[in-house]
């Protein structure tokens, strides 16, 4: 298996802090729906202006895989 990358994507909004955790749940189920017809393994993370965090992932498949979620802080 090859090794894990980041890509990061960033939005900005004028939507108010309620509509946006809305906004980004749907957007992980969304995404994650298209995401799941791809054969790779994925860990999408989605946080809020106000530091809500909506993570999806893939299946796991049988068998060790070293590909984890890097946490950035700052």
């Amino acid at each position: 298996m090859g090794r894990a990358s980041l890509m990061e994507i960033r939005f900005v909004s004028s939507l108010t802090p309620e509509d946006e955790a809305h906004v980004a749940q749907a957007l992980a189920t969304v995404i994650g729906m298209w995401l799941d017809q791809l054969p790779l393994l994925y860990t999408m993370q989605i946080t809020t202006s106000e530091g809500q965090v909506t993570t999806r992932r893939s299946v796991a498949p049988e068998g060790p895989t070293n590909l984890e979620f890097p946490v950035r802080r700052g």
